[in-house]
């Protein structure tokens, strides 16, 4: 049973990829600054994952597909290097109730289901972020508060993407 994982400071650790730790017994990772990608389930279902960090000057830009799907930590701060968040990155993370984007952040698409079935209550959408596809916050229950920057780039939001949440305030500008 893998319970801990450890990456020296000047790793060139540059990917992690698919399934990688998935169902690890791991309860913290600190992601290595030249990591660029987390691959599709490279973190899934680790029931005991209560801390994501990710090193300073880090370089990830890629989220992938379910890369933390079920996993138990309650915040994660997004990098501001990360362009994407592909699709159900963080579902079915009941416990994950903060998640904060760095202000710099070049994020640009949050993928289907990204955050579905999280316990998030308010959330401040990136600046950069163009397009929220669909059912991206579905399930949310404990969302009450969505925002977004005045000068969001937002052009689409797709379909269901807040459904069947909990959102009392919603505010987007022009």
């Amino acid at each position: 049973m893998l319970l801990l994982i450890e990456f020296e400071d000047d790793s060139k650790l540059q990917m992690i990829g698919d399934d990688a730790f998935q169902k690890a017994s791991i309860e913290n990772i600190k992601i290595p600054s030249q990591v660029t990608r987390i691959g599709n389930n490279a973190f899934a279902e680790c029931k005991r994952l209560k801390q994501v960090e990710f090193s300073i000057n880090s370089k990830l830009q890629t989220i992938g597909k379910d890369a933390f799907y079920d996993s138990s930590f309650r915040s994660i701060v997004i990098q501001s290097t990360v362009a994407q968040i592909e699709e159900s990155a963080f579902r079915a993370c009941k416990f994950l109730q903060n998640v904060e984007f760095m202000n710099d952040s070049q994020l640009q698409i949050i993928g289907e289901y990204a955050f579905v079935g999280t316990s998030i209550v308010s959330i401040v959408i990136a600046s950069k972020v163009t397009r929220i596809e669909a059912y991206t916050f579905r399930h949310c229950n404990k969302l009450k508060k969505v925002e977004f920057s005045d000068d969001s780039e937002l052009i689409i939001i797709d379909g269901y993407a807040f459904s069947e949440s909990s959102i009392e305030i919603i505010s987007i500008p022009s």
